[in-house]
C-alpha cells in the first residue's frame, strides 16, 4: 500500500492559494483607503478641523469677493494670495507667481466691463491645507448673455494664505 506523504498540500506551500488571496485582500483594502472616496469619507467621519474650516472660510470669501461691485483686484490678491505664489486661474495659461500679476489679469478682465457676477459654490472640501471647491462662476458681460462656467479650483492655503491656486474649467 503508497502513501502520499511526499506531496505537500497548497497551503504549505509559500505561495499558497491562502496567501495569495490573502495578499490580494490587503492590497485591494489598501488601494481603496486611499482612494479620493475613501478619504472624503474618512474626513467627513471626524469632521473637518478648526484649521481647516478657516482655510475654506478664506477660499471663500477670496472666490466671493469677485462679485463685488467695488472689487480692486491689487486689493484682493495682496490680501489672500501669498508672494510668492502660484496661481493658474485658467488651466492653460503658465503660472502667475506674484499676486500683483493675478490683479493685473483681473483688472485686463474687468476694462470691458465684464465682472463676475455671481459664485455658485456646490461643494466645497478641505483636507489640512488644500481646499477644492466645485462652483459656477457666472460671468457677466456688458451687452451680450451671461457667461456660466462650471469650475473645479484647487488651492493650497498656507500661513492663513492662498500659496497656490488652480482652476479646471467643465465648459
Amino acid at each position: 500500500m503508497s502513501t502520499n506523504n511526499d506531496q505537500s498540500t497548497n497551503d504549505d506551500h509559500p505561495l499558497s492559494r491562502r496567501a495569495v488571496l490573502t495578499s490580494m485582500g490587503v492590497g485591494a483594502l489598501s488601494a481603496w483607503t486611499l482612494t479620493p472616496a475613501a478619504i472624503a469619507m474618512s474626513a467627513a467621519e471626524s469632521g473637518p478641523t478648526p484649521a481647516e474650516k478657516a482655510n475654506v472660510d478664506l477660499v471663500k470669501q477670496f472666490i466671493s469677493g469677485w462679485t463685488k461691485k467695488t472689487y480692486d483686484p491689487a486689493k484682493e490678491m495682496a490680501t489672500y494670495l501669498s508672494s510668492p505664489c502660484l496661481v493658474r486661474a485658467i488651466e492653460d495659461k503658465p503660472a502667475l507667481t506674484q499676486p500683483a500679476d493675478v490683479a493685473q489679469v483681473f483688472i485686463d478682465f474687468m476694462k470691458s466691463g465684464s465682472r463676475v457676477g455671481r459664485v455658485d459654490f456646490h461643494r466645497v472640501v478641505a483636507m489640512g491645507p488644500l481646499v477644492v471647491t466645485r462652483r459656477t462662476d457666472v460671468v457677466f458681460v456688458p451687452g451680450k448673455p451671461d457667461v456660466i462656467y462650471e469650475i473645479a479650483g484647487i488651492f493650497l492655503v498656507k500661513d492663513a494664505k492662498i500659496r497656490e491656486w488652480t482652476d479646471y474649467y467643465a465648459t
